[in-house]
């Protein structure tokens, strides 16, 4: 999003000098538009930074789930050598990245 902020900046700043030679007022249309743009970008990378943290913060709600359930099945199932050596990779996987 920041080359797009990065557009929008110097396209304000062509406006503005455009709009210094333009008697018709279109260049000042313009430059309103993309003050416009920018302000709206500037939410929308808010928005998109709140909806990423929630996500990472579902992904280790569902992460620790998974441990939980995996626990489970070690303590109360009836597992073999090869299956509880699965879980245990599984759960260390999952340790490591909550």
């Amino acid at each position: 999003m920041t080359i797009d902020n990065e557009l929008t900046t110097k396209l304000i700043k062509i406006a503005t000098n455009q709009a210094k030679f333009d008697e018709s007022g279109k260049f000042d249309e313009i430059l309103q538009n993309l003050e416009g743009i920018k302000n709206n970008s500037s939410d929308i990378n808010s928005a998109i930074s709140n909806a990423t943290k929630e996500a990472n913060n579902d992904a280790k709600l569902f992460a620790t789930f998974d441990f939980m359930q995996a626990m489970n099945q070690l303590l109360y199932g009836n597992v073999d050598d090869n299956e509880r050596s699965k879980l245990l990779v599984k759960m260390e996987k999952i340790a490591q990245s909550v």
